[in-house]
């Protein structure tokens, strides 16, 4: 439903960006966004605009893309500032788009200690749920925050135009040093929570674990446990010098000390 939307409200637009990242981070952001919300319980109106806003918060940048000096270094870092306001302009009158889904547009780049931009808002740390009182004057709108963060966490997790190799570990690192201040600690902890740091097919390097004479053993995740979603199920396959073994086959989540890192 929201892809469909979505494109149908691109398509009016009939200007194709030159970033082939723009839909698949479109895409990725959207999914995100939805597995966050359920983790919050909300109700489907909620998850529906929570969901359109976000597949459409970088829609500023097809904008940017036809002014001229866009491709000047300076340019193009004030343009990129103003992407959110130049996003919500294009959406706020469309009779396809609420009011809730132009703010997640106008706000998805706002942090929590007033850094953000295009406006400076705060956030309050606070679950992004109805019943939790908050202040609003001058506040960063509640499903702009789950925006804010799936949004910098696919971008450090997924994107393949960074120049360093993707490391999940890293940007899942990274999103815990930046909440409070940056982004909604309440809802880092959250996306945590729905995220698999292990996906299945991963390789992966035991760093520690109960018997130390397998540290340092290769394989990959068999399988991820719904209820320990970052303990998952591995087959080791290779010793810690790399030669081949009987493959076995650890649940990580019965264990009391394991460390895995994801390894090509």
């Amino acid at each position: 439903d929201i892809s469909a939307t979505g494109a149908k409200f691109l398509s009016t637009v009939m200007v194709k960006t030159t970033d082939t990242h723009f839909f698949d981070h479109a895409i990725n952001t959207t999914v995100l966004s939805i597995l966050v919300g359920r983790k919050y319980r909300f109700s489907k109106p909620e998850l529906m605009s929570l969901a359109l806003g976000t597949f459409l918060h970088d829609i500023g940048k097809i904008i940017i893309e036809q002014l001229k000096g866009a491709d000047d270094p300076k340019t193009a870092q004030m343009l990129y500032r103003e992407h959110p306001t130049f996003g919500y302009l294009l959406i706020r009158d469309s009779a396809d788009v609420t009011p809730m889904e132009t703010q997640i547009v106008n706000q998805h780049h706002e942090n929590q200690d007033g850094s953000g931009f295009p406006i400076g808002l705060q956030g309050q740390n606070l679950p992004p749920i109805k019943p939790v009182a908050r202040e609003t004057k001058g506040q960063i709108y509640r499903l702009a925050e789950i925006c804010a963060v799936v949004d910098a966490f696919e971008k450090n997790a997924y994107n393949p135009c960074a120049n360093e190799s993707i490391n999940l570990d890293q940007a899942i690192k990274t999103m815990i040093m930046d909440s409070e201040k940056k982004f909604n600690r309440d809802i880092v902890q959250t996306l945590l929570q729905v995220v698999p740091v292990y996906p299945v097919g991963a390789g992966v390097k035991v760093v520690d674990i109960v018997d130390p004479h397998l540290i340092g053993y290769r394989g990959v995740v068999a399988k991820i446990n719904e209820l320990h979603i970052n303990k998952p199920v591995i087959i080791l396959t290779r010793n810690k010098f790399n030669n081949k073994i009987k493959p076995m086959i650890i649940d990580t989540s019965k264990l009391s000390t394991i460390e895995l890192q994801l390894v090509v």
